[in-house]
């Protein structure tokens, strides 16, 4: 991430600022594979030797995973070895030692919710919401205009330092809390920062059109199979940034409890920022990763077919 991020502030002004994905899809494949290249060179890494490990959003379509794919293997960037990819929701349950679970993703752009049995997520019933980060951060910053120039994280700071989510409403504030901002400058806080956060239970109150946090999360087990239900749903795991806001994973515990009061299950929070990361390490040492990988002698042999076949990218 620190390697890209150097990248893009030394593009800023051209059109190679681009991010390859945008909003949980595949803006710009060709971006895509210029990226990978450009990290093989800057690392001095032989290709022909090398496996590529992807990560990508839960809601990533069919057809963008086949594009990853012929990034990486018809671009004329690079020449690897072979390819896998995982969900990053999936790996975030790597990371605490589970590989079946219902994943609450509050991401920047949106939020999902993604079920997963015996290590891969179940594409057809992951739910997306225009809920996110970013709709929490937008209200605050309606609330207190002094914050409109925050980035994502210093919000993220900001949020995790001044907010609370109470298990009945959002705390209250007797007196108002005095906050520096980066530029030096001193806003002074209410209660008002703590009521964004009922838009992720009640956001038709906010004239957003989604369900709440509590209802994608059961609608989504609800359409599990049967044979897995109790196994996928008896582990739900909530991740995001802004979940480091205390009281919010307890809050949304408390909601789902009193809509699926039947179901005995755990809830974990996991606020790690290399979760990803450690969860792919956790995945790709396993004896089993040796079978999972897409060969470039296989992909030119089968094309982009073999991704179906192989249950790649899930």
């Amino acid at each position: 991430k620190q390697w890209y991020q150097r990248r893009v502030r030394a593009s800023e002004g051209s059109n190679d600022a681009t991010a390859p994905f945008h909003n949980g899809g595949l803006a710009n494949k060709d971006r895509l594979a210029e990226l990978i290249g450009m990290a093989a060179d800057d690392t001095d890494m032989r290709t022909e030797d090398t496996k590529l490990f992807f990560t990508y959003p839960a809601v990533l379509t069919e057809k963008d995973k086949v594009a990853m794919c012929e990034a990486v293997f018809e671009s004329g960037e690079t020449n690897f070895e072979g390819v896998f990819g995982v969900t990053d929701s999936v790996l975030a349950l790597y990371n605490i030692g589970m590989v079946s679970g219902v994943v609450l993703n509050i991401g920047y752009s949106h939020t999902t919710v993604v079920p997963a049995y015996e290590g891969y997520s179940i594409p057809h019933i992951i739910a997306k919401s225009r809920l996110s980060a970013q709709t929490i951060d937008n209200l605050i910053k309606s609330y207190i205009p002094e914050l409109v120039d925050l980035s994502p994280k210093e919000m993220t700071d900001f949020k995790s330092k001044l907010c609370n989510v109470k298990l009945g409403k959002s705390s209250e504030y007797e007196d108002k809390i005095d906050y520096k901002l980066p530029c030096g400058q001193i806003v002074s806080v209410g209660n008002e920062v703590n009521k964004a956060f009922e838009a992720l239970f009640t956001p038709d109150a906010f004239d957003i059109k989604s369900l709440g946090c509590p209802e994608l999360i059961y609608n989504a087990t609800y359409a599990v199979d049967s044979d897995a239900w109790s196994e996928v749903c008896s582990n739900i795991l909530v991740i995001g940034g802004t979940t480091q806001v205390p009281g919010l994973a307890e809050r949304i515990k408390r909601e789902v409890l009193g809509i699926m009061d039947a179901i005995d299950f755990s809830m974990e929070k996991n606020t790690d920022q290399h979760r990803v990361w450690k969860g792919g390490s956790v995945l790709g040492s396993l004896s089993s990763m040796d079978e999972m990988w897409i060969s470039k002698g296989k992909y030119d042999e089968d094309g982009p077919e073999v991704i179906a076949k192989r249950k790649f990218l899930y």
